[in-house]
C-alpha cells in the first residue's frame, strides 16, 4: 500500500491489531494478580501482516512485563504447541492471528483443554465471532472491515468527482469479547449472516 500510484487508502495497522490483543491480556493481570503464561502463534514469518501484528503484540506484552512481572512468554516447542495436556507451566493463553484460531479451538476441544487454555485472536472473522459467542475464544480486536469498504468507495467517488478527500483513513480498532459481543455493531465488521458471494464468468 505504499505505491505512489495509489491516490488514497482505507487501511488499519496490523501492528495496532496485535497490540490490542496483547493489551487485553495485560489488563487481565494487573499488579498483585496471579501469574499468567502465554504462547503466541503469529503466522508465517516474513509476511507483512504477520510481522506487523507480532511487533505490536510483543510491544504490548513487554510494556506489561515492565510494569508487572506476572506475564511470562512460553518457550517455543512446548507442550502448548503439540496440545498434549496442560502440564505445570503450560500457557494459560494461546494467541493466534487470522484464521489460525479456529482450528486451534477445535484441537483444544478434542483434547479437553478448552477450560484450561484460553484462546485470543487478533483478527476478527465470522468464525471468531461465533467462537466468542460460544465462549471458545476469549477476545479479538476488530478492524471494522465493512466500514473500511464503505470508506474506500467514498474515497473513490470523491476522487472521481474532484472533491476533497482524506488519503489514509482507518476505523478505530477495539476489542470484542463476551461482554460486548451482543451489543457491538455486527454490520460494521461482518457481512450479513445470509450473504453469499455470486460469481459470474462472461
Amino acid at each position: 500500500m505504499s505505491s505512489k500510484d495509489i491516490s488514497a487508502k482505507s487501511l488499519v495497522s496490523f501492528e495496532t491489531m496485535g497490540f490490542k490483543a496483547g493489551e487485553y491480556i495485560a489488563k487481565l493481570h494487573p499488579k498483585g494478580s496471579a501469574e499468567g503464561a502465554l504462547a503466541s502463534f503469529p503466522g508465517p514469518p516474513g509476511a507483512g501482516w504477520v510481522e506487523a501484528g507480532n511487533k505490536g503484540f510483543n510491544h504490548a506484552i513487554k510494556r506489561a512485563q515492565e510494569r508487572c512481572d506476572k506475564i511470562r512468554r512460553h518457550r517455543e516447542g512446548s507442550a502448548a504447541k503439540t496440545g498434549r495436556g496442560r502440564a505445570p507451566g503450560q500457557p494459560e493463553y494461546q494467541i493466534y492471528c487470522r484464521h489460525f484460531s479456529e482450528p486451534a479451538v477445535q484441537l483444544l476441544r478434542e483434547r479437553n483443554l478448552s477450560d484450561k487454555i484460553k484462546v485470543i485472536a487478533y483478527y476478527f472473522t465470522p468464525g471468531v465471532y461465533e467462537n466468542i459467542k460460544a465462549g471458545r475464544v476469549m477476545a479479538a480486536p476488530t478492524d471494522s472491515a465493512v466500514v473500511q469498504g464503505r470508506v474506500s468507495i467514498d474515497q473513490a467517488v470523491r476522487i472521481l468527482e474532484g472533491k476533497p478527500y482524506l488519503k489514509h483513513v482507518g476505523p478505530k480498532i477495539y476489542v470484542i469479547d463476551k461482554a460486548n459481543i451482543n451489543s457491538f455493531d455486527y454490520a460494521s465488521s461482518l457481512a450479513p449472516a445470509d450473504w453469499k458471494p455470486i460469481f459470474t464468468v462472461n
